[in-house]
C-alpha cells in the first residue's frame, strides 16, 4: 500500500513538471488586489447614481487614482520575482486581472510600455487575452500622445461613446478582427448603454 502510495506521488510530480503548476499563493494575492482595485471603481460608480455631490466623487476619484498608484510597485515585485504571471503560473481568471492593474498603472507610463512588450509576445503563446493586448497598446499610444490601433480608449460626447484619436478608422475593424475582436461600432453601442445607465439618475 505503501508503495503504490509513493508511485502516485511520483506520478503527479511527474505531472506537475511536465505541465506547469498553478501558483495559487500568487494568483491568491492577484485576486485581492483586484478586489481592491474594482472596490474604487464601484464607489466612485454607486456615489454618481446616487446623485452624490461633486466633492465627494472627486474624493472618490482621488481615493481611486491612489489605489491605483500604490499597486504599481507590488505588480513591479511580482514581475521580478515570477515573472509576468500567466494563464499557465496563476490561471486564466488571475491572469486577466493582473492585467486589468496594469492597464490600470497610468501613474508610471514607462511600466506599462515595457509590459506591453511582454503581453505582445505571451498572446502569440496564448498565456495573455489577446483583448488585454490591444487595450493596452491603445492605452500606452493614448498616454503618450500617439494615435490608438483598436479604438479601445473612449470619450463621451453627448452621451456618445467615441474613440480617442483612432488611426486610420476605415480599417479599425480589420485591425481588431486580427486579435479576435468584434466590430468597433458594436463596442461602442455596448460603452454608450452603460454610460447612460450609469448616468440616468443624474
Amino acid at each position: 500500500m505503501r508503495r503504490n502510495i509513493i508511485v502516485f506521488g511520483l506520478i503527479l510530480l511527474s505531472f506537475s513538471v511536465c505541465f506547469g503548476q498553478t501558483n495559487q499563493k500568487l494568483a491568491d494575492e492577484i485576486n485581492k488586489m483586484y478586489e481592491l482595485d474594482q472596490s474604487v471603481q464601484t464607489d466612485i460608480m454607486t456615489a454618481a447614481q446616487n446623485g452624490t455631490s461633486k466633492e465627494k466623487i472627486d474624493e472618490l476619484i482621488k481615493i481611486q487614482h491612489e489605489t491605483f498608484k500604490k499597486h504599481i510597485p507590488i505588480l513591479k515585485k511580482i514581475i521580478a520575482e515570477n515573472g509576468y504571471p500567466t494563464y499557465d503560473l496563476v490561471g486564466k481568471d488571475a491572469g486577466d486581472k493582473f492585467f486589468t492593474m496594469i492597464q490600470h498603472s497610468d501613474a508610471d507610463l514607462k511600466f506599462q510600455k515595457e509590459t506591453l512588450k511582454t503581453i505582445e509576445k505571451l498572446v502569440k503563446k496564448k498565456q495573455a487575452n489577446a483583448r488585454s493586448f490591444a487595450f493596452l497598446t491603445d492605452r500606452v499610444n493614448i498616454n503618450y500622445g500617439k494615435p490608438q490601433i483598436y479604438g479601445s480608449q473612449l470619450d463621451y460626447k453627448d452621451g456618445q461613446a467615441v474613440s480617442k484619436n483612432l488611426k486610420d478608422p476605415k480599417n479599425v475593424n480589420k485591425r481588431r478582427a486580427e486579435l479576435g475582436l468584434g466590430p468597433l461600432e458594436d463596442y461602442l453601442k455596448k460603452a454608450t448603454e452603460f454610460h447612460q445607465k450609469m448616468n440616468k439618475k443624474n
